[in-house]
């Protein structure tokens, strides 16, 4: 019932495992979900359970959900429901990820210090949207095997707390950002 950081990752979970997490989302601060086994039901029950564990953990400061290849609906119901004083939020290799739920999370989540959107399908739209909601608060941002071009990541320069940056490499654009 105190319960305050717990990774699962790799681990197959089942509906009642959420439902347990659920149990200590007024402590639970940090979650690692990594590369989640969610195959325990069907499409429309696991959203259900998506929904349930992020309005339950309501003083999240961290999430980590890697490698799961979540689907449309699930992505729905993290950005729908996910804390607003949220802080760092890693969506690897979620290829469904799309630019419309990254600005509804950055919208939603303005204090986020930290995003990790490696090997996803955003686009400079998203950059757009960080950079409108986040301006003041985002520290660190990889957007690294994107579709984020250098012409987008140089109006980050906008950004004063921005000490971090994951991107693809090309020497003479490196230069350049730097």
């Amino acid at each position: 019932s105190s319960l305050q950081k717990l990774s699962v990752a790799e681990s197959p979970l089942d509906p009642n495992d959420i439902q347990y997490i659920c149990k200590s989302g007024q402590t639970l601060q940090v979650l690692d979900l990594g590369p989640l086994d969610f195959d325990c039901c069907d499409e429309m029950k696991f959203t259900k359970l998506l929904q349930d564990l992020f309005s339950n953990c309501a003083h999240l400061t961290e999430l980590n959900i890697s490698e799961n290849h979540l689907i449309e609906p699930h992505i729905k119901a993290l950005v729908d429901n996910l804390t607003p004083t949220i802080l760092k939020v890693s969506l690897t290799f979620q290829e469904n990820l799309q630019d419309e739920h990254v600005k509804k999370l950055v919208k939603r989540c303005n204090k986020i210090t930290h995003l990790d959107f490696c090997y996803t399908s955003i686009t400079n739209d998203s950059v757009h949207s960080i950079i409108e909601q986040l301006k003041t608060s985002l520290e660190a941002l990889n957007v690294f095997q994107t579709h984020v071009d250098f012409a987008t990541l140089l109006e980050l320069r906008a950004m004063p707390a921005l000490k971090t940056l994951i991107c693809d490499e090309d020497d003479e654009d490196t230069k350049n950002l730097k």
